[in-house]
């Protein structure tokens, strides 16, 4: 047998949603619109370097271009290193007041 969950859906309820998600929606339309931007920048900065230099840019560029990585990595890192940061000086508080 078939068991329906009936939910009562307000009005209010609806608006709430539909303007979270259009500022989402807003919020992302410049992020994105700003990261193509910053692609095609780098592409002609990176060309305008290798035409003014050489091949010797592209060692700098490649240098450039393998610290990305560590740079997505390092505010997880730096999170999780705040977080025992947080902890100790909770600690601390907690001995100085009792």
């Amino acid at each position: 047998m078939l068991h329906l969950i009936k939910f009562i859906i307000y009005l209010g309820n609806i608006i709430t949603i539909i303007t979270k998600d259009v500022l989402q929606f807003e919020n992302s339309i410049w992020l994105f619109n700003d990261l193509w931007i910053a692609v095609v920048e780098s592409i002609v900065v990176c060309y305008l370097i290798y035409a003014k230099i050489g091949v010797a840019s592209t060692i700098g560029v490649g240098m450039l271009l393998s610290i990305l990585p560590v740079q997505s990595k390092y505010p997880i890192l730096l999170s999780l290193n705040f977080n025992y940061i947080i902890i100790f000086c909770l600690n601390v508080f907690k001995t100085i007041c009792m």
